[in-house]
């Protein structure tokens, strides 16, 4: 991605504490303060969304990382999108997982308007159906109500992108 020019400049008045806190942040990410500040504040959508896919392959809060890759796929247009999700990223052992990241991009991209990445299509639907409850009685609904991306790959939840329970 080709750097854009700076071209201004923010001054922002903080206490000694915070200076050191940002200070020390920058020196622990091998930064500058200003490239800190900004990676902080203004994440590349590309680096957010394999963070978010990162900390689900290493095991954390698996609602919390679905629902920011949710709303991050939600909010982006149809060229930032292509640019984010292009590259494959780092998976979760789970192959529910996998898929559920991948109907998530596929449904993006539907949206959109542009293709999916390839990197999706090589992941093979579940075996076995996934379903988003454990209610019986709910399992038609989730049958009829899925996504086709998410159905595709054997997935049957309620809620998807632009959506939350």
């Amino acid at each position: 991605m080709a750097t854009k020019t700076k071209t201004g400049q923010l001054q922002i008045r903080v206490t000694p504490a915070q200076k050191r806190a940002l200070q020390l942040g920058a020196r622990n990410a091998g930064m500058t303060i200003s490239a800190w500040v900004l990676a902080s504040a203004l994440p590349d959508s590309r680096e957010h969304f394999q963070s978010c896919v990162t900390r689900l392959a290493r095991g954390d809060s698996e609602s919390f990382a679905l629902a920011e890759i949710n709303d991050q796929l939600t909010a982006l247009g149809r060229d930032e999108l292509t640019r984010t999700v292009a590259l494959r990223p780092r998976l979760p052992r789970s192959e529910r997982l996998k898929n559920q990241i991948a109907a998530m991009v596929e449904l993006a991209a539907h949206r959109c308007g542009v293709s999916p990445p390839a990197w999706t299509r090589a992941i093979e639907p579940l075996k076995v159906p996934f379903f988003g409850t454990t209610l019986e009685g709910l399992r038609l609904h989730l049958l009829v109500s899925s996504p086709p991306p998410f159905r595709r790959r054997n997935l049957f939840v309620d809620a998807s992108l632009r959506d939350r329970v």
